[in-house]
């Protein structure tokens, strides 16, 4: 076993503006932070009626919200450290994570503890076998201490292991490797509940789905696709779970009119029971297309909302996938979105891209609820902001 540290993990820690800071005390280990370059926005508490909210903008900087989407700020660069950064998570207003790849697709772990105006390199802190290089997609905790982070194995710059899972009981001061026996594939989504279930999901071009299962907080994981029905699955895109115990997955799958002819189709996947049984609670307008479930989030034993490749609308349930309705978004522009985080069953935020018609550069969109999404408004980014690629309404 080795850890990340040394000659190779030099360019990441040594470059300019950083600068050392002691342990946070919350279990995030040591590690070097970079000031930012950018001007920042000053901590302030978040608008009890809105909430904070993080967003990813193109894997270079995090901007964040203090009224529930309805308006963003820069605060941190991630450029001048050098990673690009793939994913967020926060456990509260002030602690969170992210990660993704540097150079020769080596994983980066970051944490802050100031509500993302400052990060510290957990990269060092991650072991694994030698000669083991780990590609990172996904990241999700269920305290402040416990955690798991999702990708690939990689040799040769091609998938020819199983896929890499990452896991923490200390906040990020160690990260050890978890390599179970899984064929090879790429995990691209990871939850987990605070009573130490969860479910990863990935994808082969070779071999097709994989979700994987954890019953002890990520320590040990197993194979479950055939239980869900994925076996004749392309992709399986996202997942969701809620604390009460019940997982959703989305993705698409493959139907099979004749033994020689698949035509794909949306999927969503939901499970009541702590993943013990599964249905196909895909909605209606999904059915029979080849339009793809992007993103979705259940924030209960009832309510839910999903996005489809397609669709400028958000698919809504409350009575845990049994009917949908779509929730009309702001049209005043061509545009598609992709990603969705609600933080109860009244406060959520979309995030897309505009299609202009003329060829003109894509712009971000936002878009807020604080009713459920009965009614939707369009949020701001700051006008340099190029796009946002993953985002995190802070929970309660």
């Amino acid at each position: 076993m080795r850890k990340l540290r040394g000659a190779a993990w030099r360019p990441l820690l040594m470059v300019a503006g950083f600068v050392c800071l002691a342990a946070c005390g919350d279990g995030s280990g040591g590690g070097a932070a970079a000031t930012p370059t950018v001007t920042t926005t000053p901590s302030a508490t978040p608008d009890a009626d809105g909430g904070r909210v993080f967003a990813l903008e193109f894997g270079s900087s995090v901007v964040r919200s203090e009224n529930g989407g309805q308006s963003f700020a820069r605060v941190f660069d991630f450029e001048e450290i050098g990673p690009r950064v793939l994913g967020l998570t926060f456990v509260d207003e002030l602690r969170g994570w992210a990660i993704g790849n540097h150079f020769r697709e080596l994983p980066t772990i970051l944490h802050t503890s100031d509500g993302g105006e400052s990060w510290v390199s957990q990269t060092e802190n991650i072991v694994l076998e030698d000669e083991t290089f780990v590609s990172l997609g996904d990241i999700a905790f269920s305290s402040a201490e416990r955690g798991v982070a999702v990708g690939s194995v990689q040799q040769d710059l091609t998938i020819s292991a199983p896929p890499a899972i990452l896991s923490t009981v200390d906040g990020g001061a160690e990260w050890r490797s978890v390599l179970p026996r899984l064929r090879a594939a790429v995990l691209r989504s990871v939850c987990l509940t605070a009573g130490g279930t969860g479910l990863a999901v990935g994808s082969s071009a070779v071999s097709g789905p994989l979700v994987v299962r954890t019953d002890d907080g990520g320590m040990t994981w197993r194979d479950i696709t055939h239980e869900v029905a994925l076996f004749r699955a392309a992709k399986s895109l996202t997942v969701s779970c809620t604390e009460t115990g019940q997982f959703s997955i989305g993705g698409e799958l493959l139907r099979f009119p004749t033994p020689v002819l698949p035509v794909p189709r949306g999927t969503l996947l939901f499970s009541p029971d702590d993943g013990g049984t599964w249905e196909d609670r895909t909605p209606p307008s999904l059915r029979n297309t080849t339009d793809v479930v992007l993103s979705l989030d259940f924030t209960d034993e009832r309510n839910g909302w999903a996005l489809a490749e397609g669709h400028m609308t958000v698919f809504h349930t409350e009575d845990a996938g049994a009917t949908w309705i779509e929730q009309a978004l702001p049209d005043d522009m061509p545009g598609r979105v992709h990603e969705l985080d609600f933080r109860d069953a009244h406060r959520g935020v979309v995030l897309g891209f505009t299609v202009p018609e003329d060829g003109s550069p894509s712009r971000p969109l936002v878009f807020t609820t604080a009713d459920g999404g009965d009614t939707w408004a369009r949020g701001t980014v700051p006008d340099d902001v190029r796009g946002l690629s993953d985002v995190v309404f802070v929970p309660e």
